[in-house]
């Protein structure tokens, strides 16, 4: 009967020899193990039983199969379980380990050769700087903002982990980032937060509402200067460079406007008094320059429209302009007292 079964193993490693060398170019462990145990037997060594193989616990990618700990496990003699390769690192998932049953007493018991399972969890990488976040308007979501900087200790990038999301007032915004791997299989994922800025929106007028600009800058530089000043029948500087003679029918129409409406009133005494210390200097300049005085001409043309308007429509219109200031006015106090909400 012993014969019998020397006679089997025999057999069955001289089939798989050939076989394992051409597909491996070296024996595999159980093909050794059944030669092992061939010599075992002619020597009267006896192959124990393994009923139940032991648990392995988890490891994490990097480590090795040596950091795992191996726990119960059963055997018809006493000994112990180890990993035939324990210096093999593993990739993340599910890996089978090949694992032997060495007996105590190695003289009379050969090794028995099996496999065990076990989990290895993705690693974590380090985050050693989050990165800095552009700031974004009011209204915005998060995907407006970009990222600059940034390190980790495995590639991989940084991305808003909810970039729909739109801060619902202005300031200081911490906004919670997603740090992903590249390798996205042997690492995990990291969460992190950082800080950007929320402006305030800028706020779309349409063009109707700028009308009163104009009226602003009149007053503005009226303001600068409140005095009177004897300057009838003065010349215009800037419009005779403009046109090229103080006789331009356009000068003249410009003159009258500062001697019969400025320069009735203090606010328009003082706008001609501011006008009259600047204007020499440019004047120069325009009467220089073909294509600026050019320039000047086309400025002045809605000007020499507009006083050649009935007063009474001037006066509307500069009514319609202040009502637009303080319709923007009204608009911007309402929206900032939404954002302070």
């Amino acid at each position: 009967m012993r014969m019998t079964v020397v006679l089997a193993v025999v057999v069955a490693s001289a089939l798989l020899l050939p076989l394992c060398s051409a597909q491996a170019g070296e024996l595999p462990l159980v093909v050794v193990q059944g030669l092992e145990n061939l010599s075992h037997a002619k020597a009267g060594y006896t192959a124990p039983t393994v009923s139940a193989w032991p648990t392995a616990s988890s490891i994490t990618y990097g480590q090795t199969l040596a950091d795992a700990t191996l726990t119960g496990g059963t055997a018809s003699v006493p000994g112990r379980f180890a990993f035939a390769a324990p210096t093999t690192k593993p990739a993340a998932g599910n890996f089978v380990a090949d694992a032997q049953f060495i007996p105590s007493d190695t003289t009379a018991y050969s090794i028995v050769n099996g496999t065990i399972g076990i989990t290895v969890d993705p690693a974590e990488p380090t985050v050693t700087a989050w990165p800095a976040a552009s700031a974004i308007s009011l209204g915005d979501t998060l995907a407006a903002s970009s990222f600059s900087g940034g390190a980790a200790s495995v590639p991989g990038t940084f991305t808003f982990t909810a970039p729909d999301t739109a801060p619902g007032s202005t300031g200081t915004y911490t906004a919670s980032v997603t740090f992903t791997p590249t390798d996205s299989g042997n690492y995990s994922t990291v969460q992190g937060t950082v800080s950007l800025t929320v402006n305030a929106a800028a706020v779309d007028y349409p063009w109707y509402d700028y009308v009163g600009i104009p009226v602003l800058m009149l007053a503005a530089v009226g303001i600068v200067r409140l005095a009177e000043s004897n300057r009838l029948g003065g010349p215009c500087f800037i419009a005779s460079a403009a046109w090229g003679t103080p006789l331009a029918p356009e000068v003249d129409r410009l003159r009258i406007f500062r001697d019969n409406t400025l320069l009735a009133g203090v606010l328009g005494t003082a706008v001609v008094d501011v006008y009259y210390h600047v204007s020499p200097a440019i004047a120069d300049v325009v009467a220089a320059s073909p294509a600026l005085a050019m320039l000047v001409r086309m400025a002045l043309l809605p000007i020499l429209v507009l006083i050649s308007l009935p007063a009474v429509l001037v006066g509307g219109l500069g009514l319609l302009a202040a009502a637009m200031l303080l319709r923007r006015s009204l608009r911007n106090r309402r929206e900032d007292s939404t954002s302070a909400e």
